[in-house]
């Protein structure tokens, strides 16, 4: 009809459509979990250095937002929990098998610990800025 216009046909959204959201998840998480990776294939030699450290106080935070936020946000002790436990992990027995120097766990935990109370802030401004229903 030469009266209506094509604002009803055009999706707002672009071709990506619902899947925005996944894509955009997916992409973020392979970020995170590409950092989380080459903190840990550093060679750190016989000492772990304040750098070391500090790369991977970085990136165990980001991973234990990304997973917060992946699995959501009412779940972020599970998350913290996951990532402390691969953490744990990788420093007790892929460090020592790999003969590199031990001692980047106390930074990763930092990392998380912060990240986990981080979301404790956000999460609680949220809640509190909710508008009621």
């Amino acid at each position: 009809m030469p009266g209506e216009t094509h604002k009803d046909t055009v999706n707002p959204a672009g071709w990506f459509g619902p899947n925005l959201r996944a894509l955009s998840s997916v992409c973020a998480g392979g970020m995170v979990v590409l950092i989380a990776i080459s903190a840990l294939s550093l060679d750190t030699g016989a000492f772990a250095t304040l750098e070391d450290r500090g790369l991977r106080l970085i990136a165990f935070a980001a991973l234990t937002v990304w997973l917060s936020l992946g699995l959501g946000l009412h779940r972020r002790g599970v998350a913290a929990i996951s990532v402390l436990a691969f953490a744990s992990f990788l420093e007790l027995f892929v460090h020592p098998i790999r003969g590199e120097a031990v001692g980047t766990l106390p930074a990763a935990n930092l990392g998380i610990v912060l990240a986990w109370c981080s979301l404790q802030v956000y999460a609680w401004r949220a809640e509190k800025t909710a508008p009621e229903v």
